[in-house]
């Protein structure tokens, strides 16, 4: 039930810059959804036959985007603007925006090989009202070794706002929200490319 459309153009070497529209023109109720669980039922349904129907308004959605990886260096950002569709999680906020940025470096010396990034993310799930912000600052290095083994490491500070409605809701859904915290979390991670 959505409409999409998205132009890119590459100005010059290692540049990348992209605007995108999505539209879905009509709301729809999904009575037998395919992809729930037994926990995925919402508070009051309007039906009480389908407990786990699925609701999403009409709604529409803007973003922009750049991009630039040249000589070891990546830098990588999006706005986002749009209309909230997801009507059983949104708890009366109508509208979002979003945006985040990406730098990292590539660094050799010798045999070692280390690339730091920092990343910075802001979201405000409610425009309309004073709650729903939630920023995501992230520092984080990845070591390579060869071609197909990497360790991460990584840092991430979340702010949220008083009153911010977790992101993905435990299930089943309250008819009152669960509130969101401050958080720090640090990661560390061995990716192996079987």
């Amino acid at each position: 039930g959505a409409i999409g459309a998205r132009l890119e153009s590459k100005p010059l070497k290692g540049l990348r810059l992209g605007i995108d529209a999505v539209g879905m023109p009509n709301s729809r109720d999904y009575k037998r959804p395919f992809e729930t669980s037994g926990k995925d039922v919402l508070p009051l349904p309007p039906d009480p036959l389908y407990p786990r129907e699925q609701r999403w308004a009409g709604g529409k959605a803007y973003s922009a985007d750049i991009s630039f990886d040249r000589h070891h260096f990546t830098f990588r950002g999006e706005a986002l603007i749009g209309d909230r569709v997801d009507v059983d999680e949104r708890y009366g906020a109508r509208s979002f925006w979003a945006a985040w940025a990406l730098l990292a470096y590539d660094v050799h010396a010798g045999f070692l090989r280390v690339t730091p990034v920092i990343k910075a993310e802001w979201l405000d799930l409610d425009r309309d009202h004073a709650v729903g912000g939630r920023r995501e600052l992230s520092a984080g290095l990845a070591f390579p070794y060869k071609k197909r083994v990497r360790l991460l490491v990584d840092v991430k500070r979340t702010d949220v706002q008083a009153g911010t409605p977790v992101l993905d809701s435990p299930k089943p859904l309250p008819a009152v929200p669960y509130f969101d915290v401050d958080s720090t979390r640090l990661t560390a991670q061995l990716q192996v490319e079987l």
